[in-house]
């Protein structure tokens, strides 16, 4: 639905070949399953490290009785998803420039998300803490969907070439 935001060749070439970015299609794979059995009625959604937004708004665009709120350390990211988020008219996102330790919404959410991000303040040791702010993120009874990079021992490649990403032993 975001698709509209890449230039025309570049659309072709992904209905051509498929999506390049595994993040991405890890993304639709393995996280949109689980998010599309949610009620498509009003659910107020939490997108925790949602960078520049694609994800925020993708939802928000497949899901408009959605309230999602995309939250993010990195401004240009966040400048860059509102300048995204205004190109599309849509209204059911807004995006906050906070530290995932230091948010303090002023409401919790029905499902809060973690896609690819929260493994970072696990290496760094601040699981515990981490966890903590998911859970008073989260209203009862709600949803928390992690979606972390594979372990190294669970990346399939060939071992004489260069590894495709960073491989870590975080989850």
């Amino acid at each position: 639905m975001i698709a509209r935001l890449e230039p025309r060749s570049r659309r072709w070439l992904v209905q051509l070949w498929g999506q390049p970015n595994i993040h991405t299609r890890q993304r639709w794979t393995a996280v949109w399953p689980c998010l599309a059995q949610l009620p498509a009625g009003p659910l107020h959604v939490l997108d925790a490290g949602c960078g520049g937004g694609a994800w925020s708004l993708e939802l928000a665009l497949r899901r408009r009785e959605w309230s999602i709120t995309g939250v993010d350390r990195f401004e240009p990211s966040l400048k860059a998803a509102e300048t995204a988020r205004r190109r599309l008219a849509v209204e059911n996102v807004s995006f906050v420039y906070s530290d995932f330790l230091d948010f303090q919404p002023p409401e919790q959410f029905d499902v809060v998300l973690s896609i690819a991000s929260a493994h970072y303040l696990l290496q760094e040791g601040s699981g515990e803490e981490l966890f903590k702010r998911f859970g008073s993120w989260l209203r009862p009874g709600g949803l928390l969907l992690l979606f972390a990079p594979r372990c190294r021992r669970e990346v399939p490649w060939f071992r004489l070439l260069p590894p495709p990403f960073e491989l870590r032993d975080v989850v």
